[in-house]
């Protein structure tokens, strides 16, 4: 059976990410723009809205410089529901694995 959470789908209700708490416990990084789904390598930017999202799953990532200019972009982007399932449930998965509680993992409201 194919993974129903995945690239292209958005199924999944998004509850809003506590992106702050997770960026401290690095369950997701915000980075200059990597290859993504497409696997071209996106070109360094110093502009907020050019980056990727990344977690611990993403080993491929491990040398990419963080983009701390592009957190409140990445941050508002994913409170709109932008992440596609996969990648959302790969942070989610991710803060668990870091050990963080629900409450730290998701906004309130």
């Amino acid at each position: 059976m194919a993974n129903k959470y995945n690239a292209t789908t958005r199924n999944i209700k998004q509850k809003k990410l506590n992106v702050p708490a997770l960026l401290k416990a690095k369950a997701l990084r915000v980075t200059v723009p990597g290859p993504g789904v497409t696997g071209k390598k996106g070109k360094k930017s110093d502009a907020p809205d050019k980056f990727s999202v990344v977690t611990p799953k993403n080993p491929q990532a491990k040398g990419w410089e963080d983009k701390p200019n592009s957190y409140s972009k990445a941050e508002k982007l994913m409170d709109k529901g932008w992440l596609d399932d996969g990648k959302y449930r790969q942070i989610v998965d991710s803060a668990k694995a870091k050990g963080l509680p629900r409450k730290r993992i998701f906004k309130e409201g």
